[in-house]
Order: C-alpha cells, then structure tokens, then sequence
C-alpha cells in the first residue's frame, strides 16, 4: 500500500469523524416552516458554493449522481414524502481541511411569497491541527412543501468566538447574486 493512499484514507476517516462527532442534526420550526437535516457530509464534486431546491425525486436523484454519487456513495433513499416535503441543499466547494463546515440554522418566511434558507459555514477552530486534504462540504435539508420563493442566505462563523462574518466566500459575488433580496455585498442592487 502507498503511504500516501494510507494518509489519504486517514485524513478521510478523520474528516468523516470530525464531521459526524460535531455536528448534530438541526431541527427547526420558525415561522410556520418545519425541517430538518436529512443528510451532510465533508466531500462531494462541487467545487464552488452552490445552493439547490429539490421538488421531485428525479431532481434530487440527477444533483446526487453529479455531486455526490462517487463521494458519499449511494443516493439515499426513503424518509421523504415528495407529496408533502422538498430538500433542500448547500455545496460549500472546496475548502482546504476538514475543519470547515456547513450547518442550516434556519429556514423561514421573511415575505409573503419568500422563504429564506439561512446557512453558516462554519470555520476551523484555531490552534486545532487539522490534515491538510481538500474536503467540500455539504449539507441537505428536508423541508415541508410549502408555498414561496426559496432564497438563500449564507454567513461565515468563527467556531472559537461565535462572530458571524458576512456572506459565505463565493455566495454572493457571482453572476446570478442569491444571498438575498436586498444583497449590497456586491453592490450590484
């Protein structure tokens, strides 16, 4: 065996340790949205932040085969209700260990016809030695079926100080900006 395949197996088993040891399943109700986390982990093929809504099984089925099919294995089945629920989901891209994470903490009506998906990426802890292989973390919400606009907002947090930042690197700027309605971040609005 390599000794790099060796390290590169370690480093994994660790991110998918860290990963799974942190980070608890969130679970909210806010403002008459109910949801919870239905699947994350630390690698996948997206290589920028992205962020999705699933209405159909066939949509959730073509993003796994593209994103996470020969990283997490097997799409998950069951545990969804397409009549009655959607998913939701956030590709953070790549980051370079396996400190980074992302979490939903909230998904709510802010408008009649808009309901925000708020996400934090969350940083490595300083002075935590962490392997140094590239990770993407994502993480897919089930939310209930409910009428109005998806938007998403993301934020980076400092894990050692609790400080948000603004939006999460790569969520906003981009040519389609998505991090909300009123964005300044880019100056475009």
């Amino acid at each position: 065996m390599k000794p790099t395949s060796f390290l590169y197996k370690t480093a994994l088993a660790v991110a998918g340790f860290a990963l799974f040891t942190f980070s608890a399943p969130q679970v909210g109700s806010q403002e008459g949205v109910n949801w919870r986390t239905y699947r994350q982990g630390a690698l996948s093929n997206a290589r920028t932040t992205q962020t999705f809504v699933f209405e159909t099984e066939g949509q959730f089925q073509n993003y796994w085969q593209k994103f996470n099919e020969t990283m997490s294995g097997k799409i998950p089945t069951g545990g969804i209700d397409w009549s009655s629920e959607k998913l939701v989901a956030v590709n953070l891209g790549q980051r370079p260990n396996p400190g980074y994470e992302v979490v939903v903490r909230s998904i709510k009506r802010i408008r009649a016809s808009e309901i925000q998906v708020l996400y934090q990426e969350q940083l490595p802890m300083p002075g935590v030695y962490y392997p140094q292989v590239m990770v993407s973390p994502w993480v897919i919400v089930k939310m209930e079926r409910t009428a109005g606009v998806i938007s998403f907002k993301g934020e980076t947090v400092n894990r050692n100080t609790g400080v948000i930042g603004g939006p999460s690197r790569g969520d906003c700027c981009r040519p389609v900006c998505r991090c909300c309605a009123n964005c300044t971040c880019c100056g475009e609005h």
